[in-house]
């Protein structure tokens, strides 16, 4: 492939040179390109064109048009603006800033270059050239690899490359995730979530103190991550369901730290296996409950056994629990409901208090919630009744 200046503003990049024939036609190929610089006319040739002579659809089978435009919606403040690098290509367009700015007086809409009124014209307009330069090829690089060429990759391509000994250093596995939770945290994850997260994270820093070296994302691959397992079952003998949240609380993180700090990883966290193992469910009688209420218990133990049975009766979550206050009970129809949000979901719910349930609420008549305000002398609520 080679660059053609079509005299019009802009640069071709044809598939071979041209010929004779197309030079001697420049005016006609001028009207040709301007058909041709819409991408759906691109496409029909490439259909329909079927010739093998030296034709303009035979050098138009290319690839990429360049030009430079100077944008006049953003002016700074004496009325300069920003000229641009157009590419478009395969029915897509490129846009970069060339970095270079001139008035209206300075640039040459028509042949996309600074006119030589313009301070220092020649060397700005080797800048422009040189990044077509550039960008075309780059763009006849990607297409060696035989990958589909599109605007993201070819800035890619265009970048800056950075030696690798002039990158800081990857951070610990364990310090991102630490990041993570706080991120968590600041986007309004509740406590009872972010605990399951500070569980992993407790076993990802004991795990990875058993590793020699560094333990980054980029390190953590399918071996670790069997490494890990194993520590889980073998060395801290962890149940199948133990095993199973923490990689559930792994997932998002990985798939946080790829999508969001732009970390590598060498392992696809959609395809961690999370098994779950079904175990035994105890189920509680009426019968069962109320003995339980009545049995002998030390102090210290009371308020946890009334907090226990409370759940029971109304089917509430402890977080829920502990956040109750004296406004969340209301009358109705002749007796008594709980109405709340619900701490996880955020759903409002009534519940009906049943008398087992009214009898374990609070204790004296300030309508604080013994569950945070524990009573004095270790005195059980569970035989205090209190009405609010």
């Amino acid at each position: 492939m080679c660059r053609f200046d079509s005299g019009s503003g802009y640069d071709i990049l044809l598939r071979e040179p041209p010929n004779r024939r197309l030079l001697r036609s420049r005016s006609t190929f001028r009207g040709f390109l301007h058909l041709m610089h819409y991408p759906v006319y691109t496409d029909l040739l490439r259909e329909n064109c079927h010739c093998t002579c030296h034709c303009f659809c035979h050098y138009f089978l290319l690839v990429m048009i360049i030009k430079f435009e100077r944008r006049t919606d953003q002016p700074d403040a004496a009325g300069r603006c920003k000229v641009y690098l157009v590419a478009t290509f395969d029915g897509q367009r490129l846009r970069l800033s060339t970095g270079e700015r001139c008035e209206t007086a300075g640039w040459f809409a028509e042949k996309g270059r600074f006119r030589k009124s313009f301070a220092g014209y020649q060397d700005a307009n080797d800048v422009l050239d040189a990044l077509g330069e550039r960008v075309a090829k780059a763009y006849r690089d990607l297409r060696t690899t035989s990958v589909v060429v599109t605007p993201a990759l070819l800035k890619e391509a265009l970048a800056p490359k950075v030696a690798a000994a002039d990158l800081p250093p990857a951070p610990l596995l364990t310090d991102l995730f630490g990041a993570y939770i706080e991120v968590l945290r600041a986007r309004g994850f509740r406590f009872h979530t972010l605990k399951g997260y500070k569980t992993a994270h407790n076993t990802l820093l004991e795990f990875a103190a058993t590793r020699p070296g560094r333990l980054t994302t980029a390190d953590y691959d399918a071996e670790v991550h069997d490494g890990l397992l194993g520590h889980l079952r073998d060395v801290r003998g962890s149940a199948q369901n133990t095993v199973a949240g923490v990689v559930k609380q792994l997932k998002p993180f990985l798939a946080w730290a790829r999508d969001e700090r732009g970390q590598a990883l060498a392992v696809d966290p959609g395809k961690l296996r999370v098994e779950w193992e079904d175990v035994e469910k105890v189920w509680l009688t009426a019968a069962e409950l109320g003995r339980l209420e009545t049995v002998k218990l030390p102090d210290n133990l009371g308020p946890v056994r009334d907090a226990f049975l409370f759940c029971c009766y109304t089917g509430l979550r402890y977080s829920d629990l502990s956040a109750l206050h004296a406004g969340n009970v209301k009358e109705w129809d002749g007796g008594r409901i709980l109405r709340l949000t619900q701490t996880k979901t955020r759903t409002g719910v009534s519940i009906y208090l049943t008398p087992p349930a009214g009898a374990l609420r609070w204790s004296g008549e300030s309508g604080e919630n013994w569950v945070l305000n524990s009573q004095p002398h270790g005195k059980s609520s569970s035989h205090e009744t209190a009405a609010l």
